[in-house]
């Protein structure tokens, strides 16, 4: 069993030990209990010795993803008229 997100993870996670860039997205519960969306986006680096670093950089996303669903929202609206109609 598992979800798609759980799936999705997985697959990201074993693509790490090959060096291959990630992007992945996730829901995190900060210790102030506020739900935030974040975006990390990991680039591979190889050292002189042959070790595996990965560079990355952390983003929230909280605000855009709210904005994205108001917009879906307001767009289905007309929709929604339409068939009221």
């Amino acid at each position: 069993g598992g979800t798609p997100a759980t799936a999705a993870l997985g697959r990201t996670l074993r693509r790490l030990p090959a060096g291959e860039p990630v992007e992945l997205e996730y829901r995190l519960t900060g210790v102030d209990g506020v739900e935030r969306i974040l975006h990390d986006r990991l680039r591979p680096r190889w050292a002189e010795d042959g070790a595996l670093f990965y560079d990355g950089v952390t983003r929230d996303v909280t605000e855009r993803r709210r904005l994205e669903e108001q917009l879906e929202l307001l767009d289905a609206v007309p929709e929604l008229r339409h068939q009221c109609e």
